[in-house]
Protein backbone atom coordinates (compact mmCIF):
# COMPACT_ATOMS: atom_id res chain seq x y z
CA UNK A 1 0.00 0.00 0.00
CA UNK A 2 1.12 3.70 -0.87
CA UNK A 3 0.14 5.60 2.20
CA UNK A 4 1.59 8.42 0.25
CA UNK A 5 -0.58 11.34 1.12
CA UNK A 6 28.13 29.91 -19.34
CA UNK A 7 29.56 31.35 -22.30
CA UNK A 8 33.92 31.23 -22.62
CA UNK A 9 35.33 34.85 -23.46
CA UNK A 10 37.10 34.51 -26.63
CA UNK A 11 34.58 34.55 -29.66
CA UNK A 12 35.20 37.67 -31.99
CA UNK A 13 33.25 40.27 -31.23
CA UNK A 14 30.28 41.37 -33.39
CA UNK A 15 29.86 37.28 -34.21
CA UNK A 16 27.11 37.03 -31.55
CA UNK A 17 23.74 39.17 -31.95
CA UNK A 18 20.72 38.28 -30.00
CA UNK A 19 18.57 38.57 -32.21
CA UNK A 20 19.90 36.17 -34.65
CA UNK A 21 18.34 33.25 -34.81
CA UNK A 22 21.70 31.15 -36.35
CA UNK A 23 23.84 33.24 -33.51
CA UNK A 24 21.67 31.40 -30.99
CA UNK A 25 22.51 27.95 -32.96
CA UNK A 26 26.17 29.33 -32.42
CA UNK A 27 26.09 29.93 -28.80
CA UNK A 28 24.46 26.08 -28.07
CA UNK A 29 27.20 24.98 -30.12
CA UNK A 30 30.14 26.59 -28.91
CA UNK A 31 29.60 25.66 -25.23
CA UNK A 32 30.62 22.04 -24.63
CA UNK A 33 30.24 23.41 -20.68
CA UNK A 34 27.77 25.92 -19.31
CA UNK A 35 27.61 27.81 -16.18
CA UNK A 36 24.75 28.68 -13.87
CA UNK A 37 24.40 31.66 -12.99
CA UNK A 38 21.62 34.37 -12.13
CA UNK A 39 20.91 36.86 -15.22
CA UNK A 40 20.16 40.75 -15.80
CA UNK A 41 17.75 42.60 -16.56
CA UNK A 42 17.23 43.18 -20.40
CA UNK A 43 19.40 42.75 -23.43
CA UNK A 44 20.15 46.71 -23.79
CA UNK A 45 21.91 46.67 -20.34
CA UNK A 46 24.29 43.84 -21.84
CA UNK A 47 24.54 45.50 -25.78
CA UNK A 48 25.79 48.44 -24.05
CA UNK A 49 28.93 46.64 -22.61
CA UNK A 50 31.02 46.18 -25.51
CA UNK A 51 34.15 47.36 -26.57
CA UNK A 52 38.00 46.68 -25.92
CA UNK A 53 38.00 48.56 -22.24
CA UNK A 54 39.26 46.45 -19.11
CA UNK A 55 36.74 44.37 -17.29
CA UNK A 56 39.60 42.75 -15.77
CA UNK A 57 42.83 41.56 -14.87
CA UNK A 58 43.92 38.31 -13.85
CA UNK A 59 47.33 37.72 -13.50
CA UNK A 60 48.80 39.06 -17.02
CA UNK A 61 45.22 38.08 -18.29
CA UNK A 62 43.31 40.62 -19.85
CA UNK A 63 39.06 40.28 -19.58
CA UNK A 64 37.55 42.66 -22.21
CA UNK A 65 34.10 44.58 -21.69
CA UNK A 66 33.11 43.13 -25.02
CA UNK A 67 34.14 39.67 -23.81
CA UNK A 68 32.49 39.70 -20.32
CA UNK A 69 29.17 41.36 -22.27
CA UNK A 70 29.40 37.95 -24.41
CA UNK A 71 29.29 35.84 -21.21
CA UNK A 72 26.80 37.41 -20.23
CA UNK A 73 24.65 36.93 -22.91
CA UNK A 74 25.34 33.06 -22.80
CA UNK A 75 24.39 32.76 -19.23
CA UNK A 76 20.89 34.39 -19.66
CA UNK A 77 20.37 31.96 -22.28
CA UNK A 78 21.29 29.14 -20.02
CA UNK A 79 20.12 30.28 -16.94
CA UNK A 80 16.88 31.58 -18.13
CA UNK A 81 16.04 31.25 -21.80
CA UNK A 82 14.99 34.45 -22.28
CA UNK A 83 16.25 38.36 -22.62
CA UNK A 84 14.03 40.02 -19.61
CA UNK A 85 14.93 39.60 -16.52
CA UNK A 86 14.01 41.50 -13.28
CA UNK A 87 16.03 44.49 -12.82
CA UNK A 88 16.69 43.66 -9.42
CA UNK A 89 18.47 40.65 -10.12
CA UNK A 90 20.92 42.55 -12.57
CA UNK A 91 23.85 43.44 -9.88
CA UNK A 92 24.09 40.14 -8.47
CA UNK A 93 23.64 38.28 -12.03
CA UNK A 94 26.78 40.39 -13.38
CA UNK A 95 28.95 40.24 -9.81
CA UNK A 96 28.42 36.28 -10.05
CA UNK A 97 28.77 35.58 -13.40
CA UNK A 98 32.03 37.84 -13.10
CA UNK A 99 33.21 36.11 -10.34
CA UNK A 100 32.91 32.84 -12.42
CA UNK A 101 34.08 34.24 -15.70
CA UNK A 102 37.66 35.24 -13.34
CA UNK A 103 37.64 31.71 -12.14
CA UNK A 104 37.88 30.29 -15.14
CA UNK A 105 40.54 32.45 -16.70
CA UNK A 106 42.72 31.37 -13.56
CA UNK A 107 41.88 27.62 -14.43
CA UNK A 108 43.01 27.93 -17.48
CA UNK A 109 46.14 29.41 -16.56
CA UNK A 110 46.86 26.99 -14.57
CA UNK A 111 46.17 24.35 -16.72
CA UNK A 112 48.44 26.07 -19.15
CA UNK A 113 51.12 26.49 -16.32
CA UNK A 114 51.10 22.96 -15.41
CA UNK A 115 52.00 21.64 -19.02
CA UNK A 116 48.04 19.70 -19.02
CA UNK A 117 48.85 17.70 -22.22
CA UNK A 118 45.40 16.73 -24.24
CA UNK A 119 44.85 13.96 -26.91
CA UNK A 120 45.10 15.80 -30.94
CA UNK A 121 43.08 12.77 -32.36
CA UNK A 122 40.42 13.05 -29.00
CA UNK A 123 40.44 17.13 -29.86
CA UNK A 124 39.95 16.33 -33.29
CA UNK A 125 36.58 13.76 -32.78
CA UNK A 126 34.77 15.90 -30.47
CA UNK A 127 34.98 18.61 -33.26
CA UNK A 128 34.25 16.74 -36.08
CA UNK A 129 31.39 15.50 -33.79
CA UNK A 130 30.02 18.73 -33.34
CA UNK A 131 30.43 19.99 -37.04
CA UNK A 132 28.25 17.11 -37.97
CA UNK A 133 25.43 18.13 -35.83
CA UNK A 134 25.04 21.28 -37.42
CA UNK A 135 26.28 20.63 -41.32
CA UNK A 136 22.93 20.68 -42.57
CA UNK A 137 22.23 24.14 -41.16
CA UNK A 138 22.61 26.36 -43.93
CA UNK A 139 23.79 28.95 -42.04
CA UNK A 140 26.35 27.09 -40.51
CA UNK A 141 27.72 26.59 -43.91
CA UNK A 142 28.11 29.94 -44.95
CA UNK A 143 29.94 31.20 -42.09
CA UNK A 144 31.74 27.67 -41.62
CA UNK A 145 35.18 29.36 -42.40
CA UNK A 146 34.77 32.39 -39.93
CA UNK A 147 33.24 30.54 -36.79
CA UNK A 148 35.65 27.36 -37.00
CA UNK A 149 39.18 28.79 -35.13
CA UNK A 150 36.78 30.00 -32.65
CA UNK A 151 35.25 26.63 -32.26
CA UNK A 152 38.62 24.98 -32.13
CA UNK A 153 39.49 27.22 -29.19
CA UNK A 154 36.21 26.38 -27.37
CA UNK A 155 37.30 22.71 -27.71
CA UNK A 156 40.45 22.65 -26.45
CA UNK A 157 39.52 25.16 -23.67
CA UNK A 158 36.89 23.14 -22.32
CA UNK A 159 39.38 20.46 -22.63
CA UNK A 160 41.60 21.70 -20.30
CA UNK A 161 39.51 22.39 -18.02
CA UNK A 162 38.06 18.69 -17.64
CA UNK A 163 41.81 17.39 -17.88
CA UNK A 164 42.88 19.93 -15.38
CA UNK A 165 40.10 18.89 -13.07
CA UNK A 166 40.29 15.11 -13.74
CA UNK A 167 44.62 15.12 -12.45
CA UNK A 168 43.57 17.87 -9.83
CA UNK A 169 41.02 14.93 -8.31
CA UNK A 170 42.87 12.18 -8.64
CA UNK A 171 44.95 13.00 -5.70
CA UNK A 172 44.82 12.24 -1.71
CA UNK A 173 45.08 8.92 0.28
CA UNK A 174 43.51 6.05 -0.89
CA UNK A 175 45.47 3.69 1.28
CA UNK A 176 43.49 0.90 3.03
CA UNK A 177 44.06 2.51 6.45
CA UNK A 178 42.43 6.29 4.70
CA UNK A 179 39.65 4.04 3.79
CA UNK A 180 38.81 2.10 7.23
CA UNK A 181 39.35 5.29 8.73
CA UNK A 182 36.87 7.10 5.86
CA UNK A 183 34.83 4.24 7.39
CA UNK A 184 35.13 4.10 11.06
CA UNK A 185 34.31 8.22 10.85
CA UNK A 186 31.27 8.00 8.37
CA UNK A 187 29.48 4.92 9.85
CA UNK A 188 26.17 6.79 9.22
CA UNK A 189 26.57 6.22 5.00
CA UNK A 190 26.97 2.39 5.93
CA UNK A 191 24.12 1.80 8.46
CA UNK A 192 21.22 0.09 7.41
CA UNK A 193 18.79 2.50 9.17
CA UNK A 194 15.58 1.35 10.92
CA UNK A 195 12.87 -0.64 9.56
CA UNK A 196 9.32 -1.79 10.49
CA UNK A 197 6.76 -4.11 9.31
CA UNK A 198 3.11 -2.96 9.52
CA UNK A 199 -0.12 -4.96 8.48
CA UNK A 200 -2.90 -2.73 7.58
CA UNK A 201 -6.72 -2.63 7.15
CA UNK A 202 -8.10 0.02 4.61
CA UNK A 203 -11.73 0.71 4.28
CA UNK A 204 -11.56 2.68 1.03
CA UNK A 205 -13.47 5.87 0.25
CA UNK A 206 -12.93 8.01 -2.63
CA UNK A 207 -11.70 11.43 -1.78
CA UNK A 208 -14.77 13.53 -3.46
CA UNK A 209 -17.46 12.01 -0.89
CA UNK A 210 -19.46 13.86 1.66
CA UNK A 211 -18.92 13.67 5.33
CA UNK A 212 -21.47 10.94 5.78
CA UNK A 213 -19.46 8.69 4.00
CA UNK A 214 -16.31 8.93 5.63
CA UNK A 215 -18.42 9.12 9.36
CA UNK A 216 -19.53 5.32 7.97
CA UNK A 217 -16.26 3.91 7.02
CA UNK A 218 -14.94 5.32 10.54
CA UNK A 219 -17.39 3.80 12.23
CA UNK A 220 -16.74 0.13 10.28
CA UNK A 221 -12.92 0.58 11.54
CA UNK A 222 -14.31 1.31 14.87
CA UNK A 223 -16.12 -1.89 14.87
CA UNK A 224 -13.25 -4.18 13.58
CA UNK A 225 -10.76 -2.75 15.98
CA UNK A 226 -12.84 -3.54 18.60
CA UNK A 227 -13.33 -7.22 17.42
CA UNK A 228 -9.03 -7.14 17.17
CA UNK A 229 -8.78 -6.03 20.53
CA UNK A 230 -11.26 -8.83 21.47
CA UNK A 231 -8.47 -11.76 20.06
CA UNK A 232 -9.85 -11.48 16.62
CA UNK A 233 -6.62 -12.69 13.86
CA UNK A 234 -5.56 -8.94 12.40
CA UNK A 235 -5.23 -10.94 9.12
CA UNK A 236 -8.31 -12.59 8.76
CA UNK A 237 -9.61 -9.57 9.57
CA UNK A 238 -7.64 -7.94 6.62
CA UNK A 239 -8.66 -10.57 3.96
CA UNK A 240 -12.30 -10.07 4.81
CA UNK A 241 -13.06 -6.21 5.02
CA UNK A 242 -9.45 -4.67 3.83
CA UNK A 243 -9.49 -3.36 0.46
CA UNK A 244 -6.08 -2.73 0.02
CA UNK A 245 -3.68 -4.43 -2.21
CA UNK A 246 -2.26 -6.34 0.83
CA UNK A 247 -5.44 -7.74 1.73
CA UNK A 248 -4.55 -11.09 0.47
CA UNK A 249 -1.22 -11.39 2.67
CA UNK A 250 -3.38 -10.57 5.86
CA UNK A 251 -2.77 -7.18 5.57
CA UNK A 252 0.97 -7.18 5.71
CA UNK A 253 3.04 -4.44 3.92
CA UNK A 254 6.26 -5.95 4.72
CA UNK A 255 9.40 -3.95 6.10
CA UNK A 256 9.30 -0.31 5.59
CA UNK A 257 11.84 2.62 6.34
CA UNK A 258 10.81 5.56 7.23
CA UNK A 259 10.10 7.74 4.60
CA UNK A 260 8.28 5.41 1.94
CA UNK A 261 4.57 5.85 3.57
CA UNK A 262 3.16 8.84 4.04
CA UNK A 263 4.12 10.97 6.90
CA UNK A 264 0.69 10.93 8.40
CA UNK A 265 0.75 7.09 8.51
CA UNK A 266 4.15 6.83 9.50
CA UNK A 267 3.39 9.32 12.34
CA UNK A 268 0.94 6.68 13.77
CA UNK A 269 3.44 3.64 13.56
CA UNK A 270 6.28 5.75 15.38
CA UNK A 271 3.73 5.93 19.00
CA UNK A 272 2.80 2.31 18.29
CA UNK A 273 4.08 -0.69 20.25
CA UNK A 274 5.15 -3.95 18.48
CA UNK A 275 1.68 -5.85 18.94
CA UNK A 276 -0.42 -2.56 18.79
CA UNK A 277 -3.22 -1.59 16.41
CA UNK A 278 -3.86 2.43 15.61
CA UNK A 279 -6.68 4.32 16.58
CA UNK A 280 -8.93 4.23 13.14
CA UNK A 281 -7.73 7.64 11.08
CA UNK A 282 -8.42 8.99 7.84
CA UNK A 283 -6.02 8.81 5.49
CA UNK A 284 -5.84 10.24 1.44
CA UNK A 285 -7.20 6.77 0.21
CA UNK A 286 -9.08 6.20 2.79
CA UNK A 287 -9.84 5.07 6.26
CA UNK A 288 -7.17 3.19 8.08
CA UNK A 289 -6.24 0.18 10.96
CA UNK A 290 -2.60 0.07 11.45
CA UNK A 291 -0.77 -2.78 13.09
CA UNK A 292 2.66 -2.59 14.06
CA UNK A 293 4.08 -6.35 13.72
CA UNK A 294 7.98 -6.03 14.51
CA UNK A 295 11.02 -3.47 14.61
CA UNK A 296 14.24 -3.80 12.62
CA UNK A 297 16.82 -1.83 14.55
CA UNK A 298 20.01 0.06 12.75
CA UNK A 299 22.75 -2.41 11.68
CA UNK A 300 25.93 -1.14 10.80
CA UNK A 301 27.22 -3.22 7.42
CA UNK A 302 30.61 -4.60 8.08
CA UNK A 303 33.52 -2.96 6.35
CA UNK A 304 34.31 -5.95 4.36
CA UNK A 305 30.84 -5.82 2.32
CA UNK A 306 30.62 -2.18 1.33
CA UNK A 307 34.96 -1.68 1.57
CA UNK A 308 34.35 -0.80 -2.87
CA UNK A 309 32.10 1.75 -1.60
CA UNK A 310 33.86 3.88 1.18
CA UNK A 311 36.76 3.86 -1.12
CA UNK A 312 34.66 5.72 -3.78
CA UNK A 313 32.90 7.81 -1.31
CA UNK A 314 36.45 9.20 0.36
CA UNK A 315 37.91 9.26 -3.10
CA UNK A 316 35.08 11.93 -4.28
CA UNK A 317 35.12 13.86 -1.22
CA UNK A 318 39.38 14.40 -1.40
CA UNK A 319 38.38 14.84 -5.00
CA UNK A 320 36.19 18.27 -4.33
CA UNK A 321 38.33 19.10 -1.99
CA UNK A 322 41.56 19.41 -4.00
CA UNK A 323 39.58 21.04 -6.55
CA UNK A 324 37.46 23.81 -4.02
CA UNK A 325 41.13 23.96 -2.27
CA UNK A 326 43.18 24.42 -5.79
CA UNK A 327 39.93 27.45 -6.32
CA UNK A 328 41.03 29.39 -3.78
CA UNK A 329 44.48 28.59 -4.02
CA UNK A 330 44.73 30.44 -7.52
CA UNK A 331 42.56 33.35 -5.99
CA UNK A 332 44.87 33.68 -3.38
CA UNK A 333 47.72 33.89 -5.36
CA UNK A 334 47.12 35.13 -8.46
CA UNK A 335 46.54 38.98 -8.56
CA UNK A 336 42.85 40.16 -9.84
CA UNK A 337 41.48 43.31 -10.00
CA UNK A 338 37.59 43.80 -11.28
CA UNK A 339 36.24 47.20 -12.64
CA UNK A 340 33.08 46.94 -10.71
CA UNK A 341 31.17 49.33 -12.45
CA UNK A 342 30.37 47.20 -15.06
CA UNK A 343 28.47 45.51 -12.16
CA UNK A 344 26.23 48.47 -12.24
Amino acid sequence: MALNDSLPCCLPRGLLFWGSRFSRLVLSLVVIGSFSVASVADTDSVNKLTGDEVFATVGDQVITVGEFSQYLREAMRQKFYHPNIPKEQAEPFMRDAGEKLVERTLLLMEAENRGVVLDDAVLAEKLVALERKYERNPDWAGQREQLLPSLKKKVREESLLSELERQVKETGDLSDSAIREYYDNHSDKFTQPEQRRASVILLKVPPSSGPDVWESAHDKAVGIRKKLLAGDDFSQLAREFSEDVTAANGGDMGLQHFGVLGPQAESILIDLDVGNVSEPAMLLEGVVLLKLTGIVPPVLTPYDQVKLRAKGLLRRELGELAWKRLVFELNQSTKVEVNEKYYQ
